[in-house]
């Protein structure tokens, strides 16, 4: 009976588990359905592509504008000033008087001593003569001779200084501002004014340290007069045309002058400028938006987008070393290669394997900064 009573038992229990098994079961199975019927997890980015480009190293550093023709001009005399022919900063050609000091004991001087040298020539002509008919000494027409060298010889003096008193310019140029009236007293070797030569190309004197070894002669710069913002671009360029012999002693550096040839832009004598120079050949490297670098405790990474066996894109994360940054774009040195797809925008949202969606695909186009051309 009892026998009976535990059988009745045991089939009621294993009844009841069977049933609470196949509803679990049953239950799982429209979970796991319900949740097969959602999409898989994935996000959508912005990607490009790896371009390569020509790429030269850039140093910038700071030059010094030098005018070819520049002429601070002294007088070598002493006087009183009677002619001021020049204005304030105006155009003041060759061979043109500028300034005139009072010449007039010299004027008084030199009509007395052309005199004497005529008087000294009509005598050693006749003496001449007389010399040749013999009636007269050797030593007559000697002196006769060394009268009208001497008196030759006061009048050119005179003149000379007649010459100094009398400032010309040395050549075509723009001068500076003066403050000289008529009447004033201008003492010896003071400065009259500075004369800048009109010229279409200037000089740009620079110095670069021996760590980047020596430029060739030749060699092309470019010249950029905002100094506020470091990756400003040249808007002029240069040939450098001549280096020193020898490094500075107290800075260890080499100076250079470039010529630059002027467009509209004008700059003038001791302009400072920002030289950026090229301190190594060109490299072939990769290019990418800067946007798609991600930092963390072990470096710089990017998410690479590849294509899966269904060519749907997937992201795997790669690790990459740059080089410089150029304005949006950054250089790679290794880690990439040309063609590969990388996320840009929404990166930092991506993991390995993860389903990815590109939103817009952009080809990267032609740019050229700082003497780097992304091409």
């Amino acid at each position: 009976m009892n026998t009976r009573r535990w059988i009745i038992t045991i089939v009621a229990c294993l009844a009841v588990f069977t049933a609470l098994a196949t509803y679990k079961v049953l239950q799982i199975q429209a979970a796991i359905e319900f949740g097969s019927s959602f999409p898989e997890p994935s996000e959508t980015v912005s990607a490009e592509t790896a371009v390569p480009i020509k790429y030269q190293p850039m140093v910038t550093v700071i030059g010094e504008v030098k005018t070819p023709q520049q002429l601070l001009l002294h007088n070598e005399l002493p006087g009183k000033i009677t002619a001021v022919n020049f204005n304030s900063g105006s155009l003041v050609k060759k061979n043109q008087l500028i300034l005139e000091l009072d010449i007039s004991d010299e004027i008084a001087k030199l009509k007395a001593a052309t005199a004497n040298e005529v008087l000294a020539q009509q005598i050693f002509t006749r003496t001449s003569k007389l010399h040749k008919k013999g009636t007269v000494s050797q030593e007559v027409h000697d002196q006769a001779k060394a009268q009208l060298a001497v008196a030759k010889a006061e009048v050119q003096t005179l003149e000379t200084t007649i010459n100094k008193k009398r400032i010309k310019a040395p050549f075509t140029g723009i001068t500076n501002i003066h403050e000289f009236e008529i009447g004033q007293y201008l003492p010896a070797n003071s400065l009259i004014t500075n004369i800048v030569g009109l010229n279409d190309y200037i000089w740009i004197d620079f110095n670069l340290s021996q760590t980047y070894g020596e430029l060739e002669i030749g060699t092309v710069i470019h010249i950029s007069q905002n100094l506020k913002f470091k990756d400003a671009p040249g808007n002029l360029t240069g040939t450098v045309i001549a280096k020193d012999s020898v490094l500075s002693a107290n800075s260890r550096n080499l100076r250079y002058r470039a010529k630059v040839i002027l467009n509209e832009l004008t700059l003038k004598q001791n302009t400072i400028v920002k030289v950026i120079v090229p301190i190594n050949k060109v490299e072939d490297l990769i290019t990418i938006p800067s946007s798609a670098i991600q930092h963390d405790q072990f470096g710089q990474h990017i998410y690479v987008l590849e294509k899966d066996q269904q060519d749907n894109f997937r992201s795997y994360q790669r690790v990459i070393k740059s080089s410089v940054k150029q304005g949006d774009y950054s250089i790679i040195v290794s880690g990439l290669s040309t063609g590969e797809i990388v996320a840009t925008e929404g990166a930092f949202k991506l993991r390995d394997g993860l389903l990815i969606y590109i939103k817009k695909e952009n080809k990267n186009e032609a740019i050229i900064e700082d003497g780097v051309n992304y091409e």
